[in-house]
């Protein structure tokens, strides 16, 4: 999929899929907005999309292979779980999660206003250890404010005590272990 669908989200409406377009129920017909304040009145980085529920519209009756497909096509789907109604798959159409997207918005903006800010504050930001001390605390605030909400995880360490290294590359996570000052 193109990453023109890295900000688009879809969730499928119909409450079954031999479901005609006039025998659809009003209220799913703004599915989509419903799946959108679920998780979006929450702050960047402490939610997720799936497993909401949602207000005032029908869930889905699907089969397995629907679901499948659905989770394939990265669509989101509302359905009874146990007695709960739910959303499930909470991607965007481009195959990544869509709380990661936003935070990933969320941070690049936060990040970027805290050092513009500086940049408007002072008459010259000098290219000395002093200037780049100013970004740099920028920099890790916004990036300590983004552990905070839970959008980055908590340093995390191995029995002997030495912290764990992260590469972030898109959706994948891959852990790195550091031997003897490589990576």
């Amino acid at each position: 999929m193109d990453n023109i669908y890295c900000r688009t989200a879809g969730i499928y409406g119909r409450e079954s899929s031999d479901q005609e377009d006039d025998d659809i129920p009003e209220a799913n017909k703004y599915l989509n907005v419903a799946f959108a304040v679920a998780w979006l009145a929450n702050e960047s980085g402490s939610e997720t999309a799936a497993f909401k529920t949602l207000s005032a519209v029908y869930p889905s009756e699907l089969t397995s292979t629907e679901q499948k497909s659905l989770k394939e096509s990265c669509l989101s789907y509302f359905i009874t779980v146990g007695s709960k109604n739910v959303t499930m798959v909470g991607k965007v159409l481009a195959d990544e999660w869509c709380d990661i997207i936003r935070f990933r918005d969320w941070l690049k903006n936060d990040m970027q206003v805290r050092i513009v800010s500086i940049f408007l504050a002072l008459p010259k930001v000098p290219y000395t250890d002093n200037g780049i001390t100013l970004i740099q605390n920028a920099m890790e605030d916004s990036l300590q404010k983004g552990q905070i909400v839970g959008g980055i995880a908590e340093a995390e360490y191995d029995e002997d005590g030495k912290q764990r290294q992260y590469i972030i590359r898109g959706s994948q996570v891959i852990r790195l272990h550091k031997l003897g000052g490589v990576l």
